[in-house]
């Protein structure tokens, strides 16, 4: 005898086994002719087994038509240069305002759903700030084979920043537990307690300029682990909060090169992504260069 949640997920293996069991438990699913609510039931042999699949739901999220710098497009995925200023799907501080989800929405004619529902499949976020490269899952079976690479850590991410301040060493690695900060739950911190998770980030300076308030480096971050907000809070830990961040950064510094330079966002974008194909397997790269806002900044500081 086999258990039924596994044997619908032979039977159905582009459907998650989480998903599978929702079906279980809503009386979709009969044995024999009865219907079985314990995606742990032992199938007799030789049972009958027949599955109610549901028509995939409507997400409640107003598809809104944007155009969209495609990095990559297949019937399994979406790659996208991620602008700095949208969020990546919905949230109660957003106030309304369409997000990726919603511009992905309106472009995807092919979406198979992601546990029943008609939407795209967010494997890894960026902050609303951040701008960069980001992949979005079609179906159930490419965001669990996506899912599954962030998982193994076995994704390659690689981050462009602008700090304050220089650098001990022009690489190193920072590995400090981060948790959600007890006195303001919009931010994390480094923390040393037992539900602080780990996380690192390796980094390498590429250049240092100088201006009137002082030395500025460019890094290149590269993520071992996925913690909110990791990056930013790690390079403000070792005293180089990121340009721009109202969260964790120089306020001052901030007001300065918002006056001067015109920046409105934080100085953090997911510049390079390696992946593997969820279907192929085949190693895939994928870059984004730097938007016009930073690099204005670049050259101005030079």
């Amino acid at each position: 005898m086999q258990r039924l949640d596994l044997y619908l997920q032979q039977q159905y293996p582009d459907l998650s086994r989480s998903f599978l069991q929702k079906l279980v438990r809503d009386g979709r699913v009969r044995v024999g002719g009865e219907v079985i609510l314990k995606p742990s039931f032992l199938i007799p042999d030789e049972a009958e087994v027949v599955c109610e699949i549901p028509e995939p739901k409507v997400l409640q999220v107003l598809p809104v038509a944007r155009e969209l710098d495609i990095l990559f497009e297949d019937k399994d995925m979406i790659v996208i240069n991620k602008p700095a200023g949208v969020s990546v799907h919905p949230s109660d501080t957003d106030a309304g305002r369409p997000t990726l989800v919603s511009f992905i929405l309106a472009h995807c004619k092919d979406l198979s759903g992601i546990g029943g529902v008609l939407r795209p499949g967010i494997v890894h976020r960026l902050d609303r700030d951040t701008s960069g490269v980001i992949v979005v899952a079609k179906s159930d079976a490419a965001h669990r084979a996506l899912a599954a690479q962030w998982e193994k850590r076995s994704v390659t991410k690689e981050y462009v920043a602008l700090v304050r301040g220089r650098f001990e060493s022009e690489e190193g690695i920072i590995e400090a537990p981060i948790a959600r900060s007890t006195r303001d739950r919009k931010k994390m911190a480094v923390s040393r307690r037992r539900d602080a998770r780990e996380a690192v980030t390796e980094f390498r300076v590429e250049l240092v300029s100088m201006s009137e308030k002082g030395a500025f480096s460019l890094v290149h971050c590269f993520p071992q682990t996925g913690r909110t907000h990791q990056i930013r809070v790690h390079l403000a830990s070792i005293g180089n909060p990121i340009l721009g961040d109202v969260l964790y950064g120089d306020q001052e510094l901030n007001k300065f090169f918002e006056q001067k330079y015109g920046l409105k966002r934080h100085f953090l974008h997911a510049s390079r992504l390696k992946i593997k194909h969820p279907a192929t397997k085949k190693e895939l790269s994928f870059e984004a260069p730097l938007p016009p806002e930073l690099l204005a900044i670049l050259q101005l500081l030079s």
